[in-house]
Formats: C-alpha cells, structure tokens, sequence
C-alpha cells in the first residue's frame, strides 16, 4: 500500500468502515467514506490516490501520500479534498469542494494523469516544480490573481512578482 498506516487495512472497505465507525480517519479512509456515500446516493464517484504537498515536509515525496475524490456532476469531473477541507481545528474549508483543477494540480498529482481534469498533462516532475502553496495562499484569495498580468520586475536572475489578495487582510 502507498503508505505505512493505510498498509495496516486489508481493503479499502475496512478503511470506510474504521473511519465511518471513529467518526475520523486518514485522507485515504475519509476519501473512500465520501465515494461510498456517493454510490449510496447514486451519484458517480472515484477516490484519486496521488502526491499532495502543502509545506516543505511533503515537497519531495518518492511515493504517493494522499487519497482524494472526483465526483460526476452533470457530465463534468469536479474535484474534492475533504481532508484538507477540514484543518486541524475543525474549522472548515470550503476552498477544497469542486476546487478548479488548475489550481488543484498546484498540490495534488495524481497517479494517473487524466486524474488531473486540467486542459494540460502536467509530468510529476512538472508537479514538482511548482512553488508549494500553503492553505493561507487560497484563504487569502491569492489563488484568484491572475499571474500572467501581475505587475512584475525583473533584476539579473530575480523576477518579483507584486501580488494582493482580492479583498482587504491584515497580513
């Protein structure tokens, strides 16, 4: 399995069920949990296992480490975090449901590329690349600038880049 705690389930269905049972689980369990509850619904879902980064602990990971979900909705793929949806204090994220996938790929990869629903097949080590974003960066609303027309300077190797979020913070 991808990793040490989801190795100790002998199926994806014993994940559901820990987590439904403790009402709190691994992204691997929540995610499964929500695609069951789709099916329940009748509404087509998948869990997407893949690398996600969101601090500089999980920049360079060597094996997949995260699990979330696609949901069909009208024809059309939409995205879904619920483990990042909820942060540590409980407080909930909203950022994280029917997420763009342009702005999805900048944390998540998937192991299967057409798992990215972006109109570009991005390599892992394009993933890898990309600056990592904290959950503050789209609480703020910087997610929302538009970086192609952002004033920018540029000295010897340096390109700054002068971004504000779309609504007035204290920083």
């Amino acid at each position: 399995k991808e990793t040490t705690y989801w190795a100790k389930y002998p199926s994806d269905k014993a994940r559901l069920e820990d987590t439904y049972r403790f009402r709190k689980g691994v992204c691997s369990g929540i995610s499964h949990l929500f695609r069951h509850m789709l099916e329940l619904a009748g509404i087509r879902g998948i869990v997407i296992n893949g690398y996600a980064r969101n601090d500089i602990e999980t920049f360079f990971r060597q094996k997949p480490n995260h699990a979330w979900n696609a949901v069909k909705i009208d024809a059309q793929w939409h995205l879904f975090d619920l483990t990042w949806a909820i942060d540590a204090s409980k407080e909930m994220n909203d950022f994280w449901f029917d997420t763009n996938p342009e702005l999805f790929i900048l944390n998540h990869y998937p192991l299967y590329q057409q798992y990215t629903f972006t109109g570009k097949k991005y390599s892992l080590g394009e993933f890898y690349s990309f600056p990592v974003y904290s959950g503050k960066f789209y609480e703020l609303d910087f997610a929302e600038v538009n970086l192609s027309t952002a004033p920018c300077t540029a000295v010897n190797d340096t390109v700054t880049v002068h971004i504000a979020p779309n609504h007035n913070c204290v920083l």
